[in-house]
């Protein structure tokens, strides 16, 4: 299976989960507002990534357009999935073959345990996304580099 295929599944499991939510949208709000609408109050993870089970998390926003609300979903989580794996095996390896296979190994792995934990459309139609890791840079950085080592017989 190709990283696309992985994402696009990814992308269905998270939305049924979300669509499954029973959560109401105003215990989520906070004294925090939407970047693009500063006015309007907004869900606490814009102002606060902190997302208990999750250390790594990053903010990202997609602007509006007329792609549906999934697609953009899928292209903000793949170009956050893919610069994650090109700045850690930058920042990890030294040689330009051990930089590729880093994010040969990394692109896959980070499919399958990336989440989107949050989202909210703001009022202006921004599309805000809290994308999820349930691990630390350091146990990434770990497992890569497990990955990456040649078998021992």
């Amino acid at each position: 299976m190709n990283a696309a295929r992985y994402v696009s599944i990814l992308m269905v499991l998270l939305l049924a989960l979300t669509a499954c939510s029973t959560r109401s949208v105003e215990s989520e709000l906070s004294r925090c507002a939407f970047p693009d609408s500063p006015r309007t109050p907004g869900p606490a993870f814009l102002c606060d990534a902190t997302i208990p089970g999750f250390p790594l998390t990053v903010l990202r926003s997609s602007e509006p357009s007329d792609t549906s609300v999934s697609e953009r979903i899928e292209l903000t989580l793949n170009d956050q999935l893919e610069q994650w794996s090109e700045q850690w095996s930058q920042q990890w390896f030294s040689s330009e073959s051990e930089r590729a296979a880093a994010q040969q190994y990394l692109l896959p792995w980070l499919v399958e345990q990336s989440r989107v934990v949050r989202s909210r459309v703001s009022p202006k139609g921004y599309l805000w996304l809290l994308i999820g890791l349930p691990v630390t840079l350091d146990e990434i950085e770990q497992q890569t580099r497990l990955g990456l080592a040649p078998a021992v017989d």
